[in-house]
Parts: C-alpha cells; sequence; structure tokens
C-alpha cells in the first residue's frame, strides 16, 4: 500500500512543472534581456543565476527542515518570525503573484495570436486561457503537478530536435571567445534570469502537498542544475544564431529561433509545433502563479482556498484587459516591480531563515537561564 496520500506530489512532477512554467518566461522575455544586458557572454549569465539560485534554496531547506508534511512555506515562515508578519508577507506574495500572472496572459496571448497567424481579440485568449486556470483552481494541486509531467516530456522532446538542427547554422564567432572584459553584465543578467524564480519560490507556499522524502534536497540541485544547464545551451544557440546584438532587440528569440531551422539548405517548419510547445508552458505558469495566489490570500486574509478559485482566474483576466497596459517586453509595468520580485522572492526567504535562526538560539538561552 502507498505510504503517501493521492493528494501529495512528489518532488520530481513539481520540478518538471516549474521548469516547464519557467522555460516560457526565459525563453520570450529574459533570453533578450540577458543578451543585451551581457552581449556575447549571456550564455554564463544562467551559472550566476545558479548562484543566487543556491543561496535561496539553502535558505528555504533550512526553513523547511523541521517542516512537517502538512506545512507551507506560509506556516514555516509563521513560526520563525510571528502570525502578523507571516501574513503580510504571504499577501505581497500573492498580489505579485496576480500581477505577474496578469502580465503573462496579456503578454502571451499577443505572443500566440502573432506567431499563430490568428486576428481575433486578445480578449478570446485570455478568457479561454482565464477559464482554463479557474477549472485547474478547482481541482487538486496534483492534477496540474501531473499534466505537467506529461507536458515536460513534449518540451524536452521539441527542444532536442531544436538544439540538434540549430547546431548546423551556428556562428560561433558571434560568441567566442569570451574575454575577461566581455564578462562585465553576467551578473547584471544573471540578477535578470533570477527575478524568473518567483513562481518557483511561491510553490513552496504549495509545499502542504508535497512528500517529505529523504532524497528531496538532491533532486531539487539536480534540477535546477538541469534548468541552469539548458538555460546556457539556449542563450549560447540564439546568441551564436543572431548575434548578441539581435537577439536582444528581438521580442521573441525562441520562437524566431525554431522559424529560422535549416537542414540540408532547407527550411524546417516546426514554428507550430513551437508555438503548441509555447501554449502549453504559457498555461502551466499562469496556472500555477494563480494558484499561488489564491494559496497566499487564503492564509493571509483567513479564507477557504476553495471560494478563490474563480476571483483569482477573474481577477487576473481583467488586470490583463486594463492595468496591462503594454507587453511583457521586460520593461516592469509598475516602477520598482524589479527590486519587488527579487525582495520577496530572494532577500525575504534569506532573512526568514536568520530570523529563525536567531530566535531559536534566544529560545535555548531562555531555556538554559530558567533551567
Amino acid at each position: 500500500m502507498n505510504k503517501f496520500s493521492n493528494d501529495t506530489v512528489s518532488v520530481r512532477q513539481l520540478v518538471m512543472l516549474l521548469f516547464l512554467a519557467m522555460m516560457s518566461p526565459f525563453a520570450s522575455v529574459r533570453a533578450a534581456n540577458m543578451a543585451a544586458l551581457a552581449g556575447k557572454a549571456a550564455f554564463l549569465a544562467p551559472f550566476v543565476f545558479l548562484g543566487g539560485v543556491c543561496a535561496v534554496g539553502l535558505a528555504l531547506m533550512g526553513l523547511f527542515k523541521t517542516r512537517i508534511q502538512s506545512e507551507g512555506l506560509f506556516e514555516v515562515a509563521r513560526r520563525s518570525v510571528g502570525d502578523a508578519p507571516a501574513r503580510v508577507f504571504a499577501g505581497a506574495y500573492g498580489a505579485l503573484m496576480l500581477l505577474m500572472a496578469a502580465q503573462a496572459m496579456r503578454y502571451y496571448g499577443e505572443r500566440f495570436l502573432s506567431s499563430a497567424g490568428r486576428n481575433p481579440t486578445i480578449l478570446v485568449y485570455a478568457v479561454l486561457m482565464a477559464t482554463l486556470v479557474a477549472l485547474t483552481l478547482t481541482r487538486r494541486f496534483c492534477d496540474l503537478a501531473r499534466a505537467g509531467q506529461v507536458f515536460f516530456v513534449i518540451l524536452a522532446a521539441v527542444l532536442l530536435a531544436v538544439y540538434s538542427i540549430s547546431v548546423l547554422s551556428l556562428q560561433p564567432v558571434y560568441v567566442l571567445p569570451v574575454l575577461p572584459r566581455d564578462t562585465v553584465g553576467t551578473v547584471s543578467a544573471g540578477a535578470e534570469m533570477l527575478r524568473g524564480i518567483s513562481v518557483a519560490v511561491g510553490a513552496a507556499f504549495l509545499a502542504k502537498e508535497l512528500r517529505k522524502e529523504k532524497k528531496n534536497t538532491r533532486r531539487i540541485f539536480l534540477w535546477t542544475l538541469i534548468f541552469a544547464l539548458n538555460a546556457a545551451a539556449m542563450m549560447f544557440v540564439m546568441t551564436a544564431t543572431f548575434s548578441p546584438e539581435i537577439t536582444a532587440i528581438i521580442k521573441n528569440p525562441a520562437m524566431e529561433q525554431a522559424r529560422g531551422l535549416r537542414l540540408f539548405r532547407k527550411v524546417i517548419r516546426i514554428d507550430p509545433a513551437v508555438v503548441a510547445l509555447w501554449t502549453l508552458s504559457d498555461f502551466c505558469f499562469v496556472a500555477l502563479a494563480c494558484r499561488v495566489a489564491a494559496r497566499t490570500f487564503s492564509k493571509a486574509f483567513g479564507v477557504k482556498e476553495k471560494k478563490l478559485a474563480l476571483p483569482v482566474p477573474a481577477a487576473t483576466l481583467i488586470l490583463s484587459m486594463t492595468a496591462v497596459k503594454t507587453s511583457l517586453t521586460g520593461e516592469t509595468i509598475l516602477p520598482g516591480q524589479g527590486w519587488a520580485e527579487l525582495i520577496l522572492c530572494f532577500f525575504i526567504p534569506v532573512i526568514l531563515y536568520f530570523v529563525g535562526k536567531i530566535r531559536e538560539k534566544n529560545k535555548l538561552k531562555k531555556l538554559k537561564n530558567n533551567a
């Protein structure tokens, strides 16, 4: 008999879903920004990103070291810093997820319609996306995770095909050699990529459904390394195909990469498959961001999560059609949004870890003094 409930998800399922959700914003938005910041050394930025993720990961693992099966990031944070600060953190994170879901819904809709050669209004796409997201919120989180596992296999197959064919048309002179002076912008590019972990850190709020197993830490690190290596490979292929300067100004480098594939001097048209692939990735990102928003709002305001299954997608739809005036082209739509993402996703988890450690030491001192 399985010792785990059918409502739980394994680390493998979760990281596959996160991999899929994070690929779409990276390939369409972060890649161009990273090329603009780091130039020919942009393919090294994912390794800077890896260092930042390891810092956040170590902080989260330290926080979760003593968690029980039914606890997520909110419960762990509450134990570390108290109820009120944990509610504020959860509410702020939920607002960020709602905003990012709205931005993604708007941008992804415009990208899908332009890439697919269709001309309906963006509202049709947004309504369909919001409807599908609402349906996933009425279901268990494990259902989305299992679907993501299947979608990941499709992602891996298409990426492998794109990489294999792209190697034949690369221009390494655009990228190599990389001299020390060329690496000046890699830290900034790594920080830009680090902004993309918002939804991954947000998934820690959903850890209530995560199975507590011995090899979780090793598997998370391994998949993080795989994601960074994949991102480095994508950046190398894109910049070595178009040049860093052109990659920086292309609205969707990954899509253009798929359109320009050549095999034996003939153009290979696999961009319809890539459009379908990114649509799956888009859906996973928006669905996961809305799931995190619903969970965090339920914790912050004491509302049952099921009651937010419709309000959260509806709010995302309204924001995407009203507050998001422009596409997500790398420029934040609100002043300071980039800093808000870094603070909530990077600095606060680290601060929570150290505050928790300090409070734990103070408790031990009090116990010794009272003994």
